[in-house]
């Protein structure tokens, strides 16, 4: 009998947790607040532990607090503490893509993100680069925050990405960066959402007359005909 694969999940958290043998206890003493913050939510939140982040294939090393990750979800709270309490050193994130962890820091540090943000450290040249980046950043952002069940970044990735395609008819460049969008949520090695795949499916749908004069699109189509068949079901819906 075939054994049941791993979740999304439960599978990436246990194999960050295999990667971070070092670890030590949470202590809020290292940093000093005025007397008014120092008992507030913020002192807490900054006077935690620091935790080494070694993130996508560059294995690029940030830090975050680990109170502040700990409070995203349960499944970040488990991973931070490798599930005994004590708070790990460094955790290795070599599979989560660079972009998203760096919308998840100001996500976790603001409350939003901002995907324009990151256009000088990746070199946006273009509008059709611009637009095309930012909607994969919302793509991304959605793959990872599902992962790790933060509901409040899916919502607010979804919701984006919702309003970004919604614009896409009357964008010149969106159109022209579309097929780039359709070939990494065919492609994406962990499998794109069935929530996210449904809508770029559908606005690819409203979009298809537009789509049929580039020959990105007619490549991607021939490389993926069930794709086409799914755009050509939504297109009749």
């Amino acid at each position: 009998m075939a054994k049941k694969k791993k979740s999304c999940r439960a599978r990436q958290a246990s194999s960050s947790l295999g990667k971070t043998p070092d670890s030590t206890t949470i202590s809020n003493t290292d940093i000093k607040f005025p007397g008014n913050l120092r008992n507030s939510i913020a002192s807490v939140a900054l006077a935690s532990q620091p935790i080494k982040f070694i993130v996508g294939p560059d294995r690029t090393e940030f830090t975050l607090h680990s109170h502040l990750v700990a409070q995203q979800s349960p499944i970040l709270e488990v991973l931070v503490s490798s599930g005994t309490g004590v708070v790990q050193k460094t955790i290795d994130w070599e599979h989560v893509d660079e972009s998203a962890f760096l919308c998840f820091s100001q996500h976790i540090y603001t409350g939003q993100y901002d995907p324009l943000k990151l256009e000088t450290k990746f070199h946006w040249r273009t509008a059709e680069d611009e637009w095309k980046n930012r909607v994969l950043c919302h793509i991304k952002i959605y793959i990872f925050a599902s992962c790790y069940g933060v509901e409040a970044l899916m919502d607010s990735s979804f919701a984006r990405l919702k309003s970004d395609l919604g614009g896409a008819k009357t964008n010149k460049a969106a159109i022209a960066a579309f097929p780039g969008i359709l070939r990494f949520c065919c492609c994406c090695s962990i499998g794109c959402p069935a929530q996210v795949m449904d809508l770029v499916k559908k606005s690819a749908a409203s979009l298809v007359f537009d789509l049929l004069k580039l020959d990105d699109f007619r490549t991607l189509v021939t490389d993926y005909p069930d794709l086409a068949i799914d755009v050509l079901f939504r297109m009749v819906e």
